[in-house]
Protein backbone atom coordinates (compact mmCIF):
# COMPACT_ATOMS: atom_id res chain seq x y z
CA UNK A 1 0.00 0.00 0.00
CA UNK A 2 1.49 3.31 -1.01
CA UNK A 3 1.28 6.48 1.00
CA UNK A 4 -0.34 9.66 -0.22
CA UNK A 5 2.27 12.35 -0.51
CA UNK A 6 1.42 16.04 -0.65
CA UNK A 7 0.65 17.63 -3.98
CA UNK A 8 3.23 20.34 -3.30
CA UNK A 9 5.94 17.67 -2.98
CA UNK A 10 4.77 16.09 -6.22
CA UNK A 11 4.74 19.44 -8.05
CA UNK A 12 8.22 20.35 -6.80
CA UNK A 13 9.57 16.91 -7.71
CA UNK A 14 7.96 17.16 -11.16
CA UNK A 15 9.53 20.57 -11.71
CA UNK A 16 12.86 19.17 -10.60
CA UNK A 17 12.65 16.36 -13.17
CA UNK A 18 11.46 18.75 -15.89
CA UNK A 19 14.46 21.02 -15.29
CA UNK A 20 16.84 18.05 -15.00
CA UNK A 21 17.58 18.91 -11.38
CA UNK A 22 17.96 22.69 -11.48
CA UNK A 23 14.80 23.32 -9.44
CA UNK A 24 15.87 20.53 -7.09
CA UNK A 25 19.29 22.13 -6.65
CA UNK A 26 17.61 25.40 -5.69
CA UNK A 27 15.40 23.52 -3.22
CA UNK A 28 18.48 21.92 -1.66
CA UNK A 29 20.16 25.31 -1.31
CA UNK A 30 17.02 26.77 0.30
CA UNK A 31 16.68 23.62 2.46
CA UNK A 32 13.07 23.02 1.42
CA UNK A 33 13.51 19.26 1.13
CA UNK A 34 12.64 17.85 4.56
CA UNK A 35 10.19 15.37 3.02
CA UNK A 36 11.95 12.04 2.25
CA UNK A 37 9.81 11.47 -0.87
CA UNK A 38 10.69 14.91 -2.28
CA UNK A 39 14.36 14.57 -1.32
CA UNK A 40 14.62 11.21 -3.11
CA UNK A 41 13.15 12.61 -6.32
CA UNK A 42 15.23 15.81 -6.11
CA UNK A 43 18.47 13.88 -5.77
CA UNK A 44 17.46 11.46 -8.52
CA UNK A 45 16.59 14.32 -10.89
CA UNK A 46 19.97 15.93 -10.18
CA UNK A 47 21.73 12.63 -10.79
CA UNK A 48 19.84 12.06 -14.05
CA UNK A 49 20.48 15.63 -15.17
CA UNK A 50 24.22 15.27 -14.65
CA UNK A 51 24.29 11.91 -16.41
CA UNK A 52 22.39 13.19 -19.44
CA UNK A 53 24.48 16.36 -19.73
CA UNK A 54 27.68 14.30 -19.63
CA UNK A 55 26.23 11.78 -22.08
CA UNK A 56 25.24 14.52 -24.52
CA UNK A 57 28.64 16.21 -24.28
CA UNK A 58 30.50 12.94 -24.74
CA UNK A 59 28.35 11.84 -27.67
CA UNK A 60 28.67 15.24 -29.36
CA UNK A 61 32.45 15.15 -29.01
CA UNK A 62 32.66 11.57 -30.25
CA UNK A 63 30.38 12.25 -33.20
CA UNK A 64 32.34 15.35 -34.20
CA UNK A 65 35.62 13.43 -33.96
CA UNK A 66 34.25 10.65 -36.15
CA UNK A 67 32.93 13.25 -38.58
CA UNK A 68 36.41 14.74 -38.89
CA UNK A 69 37.91 11.30 -39.49
CA UNK A 70 35.41 10.70 -42.30
CA UNK A 71 36.23 14.07 -43.91
CA UNK A 72 37.86 12.56 -46.97
CA UNK A 73 34.95 10.39 -48.04
CA UNK A 74 31.90 12.44 -48.96
CA UNK A 75 29.61 9.39 -49.13
CA UNK A 76 30.66 8.09 -45.71
CA UNK A 77 30.40 11.56 -44.24
CA UNK A 78 26.85 12.04 -45.55
CA UNK A 79 25.74 8.65 -44.23
CA UNK A 80 27.46 9.30 -40.92
CA UNK A 81 25.71 12.65 -40.51
CA UNK A 82 22.37 10.97 -41.15
CA UNK A 83 23.07 8.21 -38.63
CA UNK A 84 24.42 10.61 -36.01
CA UNK A 85 21.29 12.75 -36.36
CA UNK A 86 19.16 9.67 -35.73
CA UNK A 87 21.30 8.76 -32.74
CA UNK A 88 20.88 12.20 -31.18
CA UNK A 89 17.12 12.07 -31.77
CA UNK A 90 16.92 8.66 -30.10
CA UNK A 91 18.92 10.03 -27.16
CA UNK A 92 16.48 12.95 -26.86
CA UNK A 93 13.49 10.60 -26.99
CA UNK A 94 15.07 8.42 -24.30
CA UNK A 95 15.47 11.48 -22.08
CA UNK A 96 11.85 12.50 -22.58
CA UNK A 97 10.67 8.93 -21.98
CA UNK A 98 12.66 8.69 -18.76
CA UNK A 99 11.33 12.07 -17.63
CA UNK A 100 7.75 10.95 -18.26
CA UNK A 101 8.35 7.66 -16.47
CA UNK A 102 9.72 9.48 -13.41
CA UNK A 103 6.92 12.04 -13.26
CA UNK A 104 4.12 9.51 -13.82
CA UNK A 105 5.56 7.23 -11.15
CA UNK A 106 5.86 9.99 -8.56
CA UNK A 107 2.28 11.15 -9.20
CA UNK A 108 1.21 7.56 -8.47
CA UNK A 109 2.74 8.04 -4.96
CA UNK A 110 5.67 5.74 -5.72
CA UNK A 111 9.40 6.07 -5.70
CA UNK A 112 10.74 5.91 -9.25
CA UNK A 113 13.15 3.01 -9.39
CA UNK A 114 15.91 3.05 -11.99
CA UNK A 115 18.20 0.12 -11.22
CA UNK A 116 21.68 1.52 -10.53
CA UNK A 117 20.79 5.21 -10.24
CA UNK A 118 18.09 4.80 -7.60
CA UNK A 119 20.37 2.58 -5.50
CA UNK A 120 22.99 5.34 -5.45
CA UNK A 121 20.41 8.03 -4.66
CA UNK A 122 18.91 5.97 -1.86
CA UNK A 123 22.37 5.63 -0.29
CA UNK A 124 22.87 9.40 -0.50
CA UNK A 125 19.70 10.31 1.34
Amino acid sequence: MSENYSNSSKVLASLSYASWGIVGFILLILRKTEDHFLRFHVYQSLFLGIIFVLLKLASAELLSLLGVLLFFSKTLQTNFMLISGWFLQILNLAQIGLLLYCVITLWRNKYTWIKWISNQVYKMI
